[in-house]
């Protein structure tokens, strides 16, 4: 299952909408026998209905019918929000739905998505990400890379971000396009990485630099991790690699030098 939240530059997306919605989709309750729909389009009055069944369930099946609800977005006239919740699954099942119909139509667009099991599987896929503001073919390419490693989700800043304001407390998304925090320090206090010789970078003791941060601010209370210390404070005390391969010379090789 892939849960993916897109948003396109402003004037651009009004035209394509109207030809294909963006959808993408979410969890409200139980992952494992529930699943929100949710689309964005340019038209007020598409009807907010979403047809599903089992993707496995025998040709002339009946369909399922489930009705929702819709919202302006971004306080963008033209651009609409629909949210239609799916109830009663059965765990670790796959679905293909469509929207905006009461009845299945040939040659319409259908989706898939596969609920949650009751018992997670010991290594768990997923993929991360923040708001988008990509054009819609870089768009369509990142999405289509993420479904081919077959995720179980996708968690993505934008979406839980709108689901902490569900819950009655504030949340920002910060990405690199309007961040209004420092992430390095952020990781360093969170217990994500260290700081190493590069400088900035936040090394992971599983990814090493080679991630991408994203940040949420908000006033739910939360339980916080605290910094960690893996040993990469000793280890680059003695292997100075980034600062002889470095073509500038601008990573230095000699004792650590803090600046505040």
């Amino acid at each position: 299952m892939l849960s993916l939240l897109v948003l396109a530059p402003f004037k651009a997306l009004a035209k394509r909408l109207a030809k294909r919605p963006l959808v993408y989709l979410t969890w409200m309750r139980d992952p494992t026998t529930t699943m929100m729909v949710n689309w964005l389009d340019a038209d007020s009055h598409s009807p907010d209905y979403v047809l599903y069944r089992r993707l496995a369930a025998p040709r002339g099946s009946r369909w399922t019918l489930a009705r929702g609800s819709r919202h302006t977005f971004a306080d963008q006239k033209k651009r609409f929000v629909h949210h239609v919740e799916l109830q009663g699954l059965q765990p670790n099942t796959e679905y293909v739905f469509t929207i905006r119909s009461q009845g299945p139509t040939r040659g319409g667009q259908y989706f898939r998505f596969r609920t949650m099991p009751k018992t997670l599987p010991k290594h768990l896929r997923f993929v991360t990400g923040g708001d988008m503001m990509h054009d819609r073919k870089r768009v369509d390419a990142m999405n289509k890379r993420a479904a081919e490693l077959n995720p179980w989700f996708a968690l993505l800043g934008g979406v839980v971000a709108q689901q902490i304001r569900n819950l009655g407390y504030t949340a920002r998304t910060h990405t690199v396009m309007d961040g209004e925090v420092l992430q390095p320090p952020l990781l360093l206090l969170s217990g994500l990485g260290e700081v190493s010789r590069i400088g900035e970078v936040i090394l992971n003791p599983f990814l090493g630099p080679r991630l991408k941060s994203g940040a949420i601010t908000t006033n739910m209370p939360l339980a916080h991790d605290k910094p960690i210390d893996f040993g990469m404070q000793r280890f680059c005390e003695s292997c100075n690699k980034c600062a002889r391969e470095c073509p500038s010379g601008a990573i230095t090789a000699g004792p650590k030098l803090m600046f505040n």
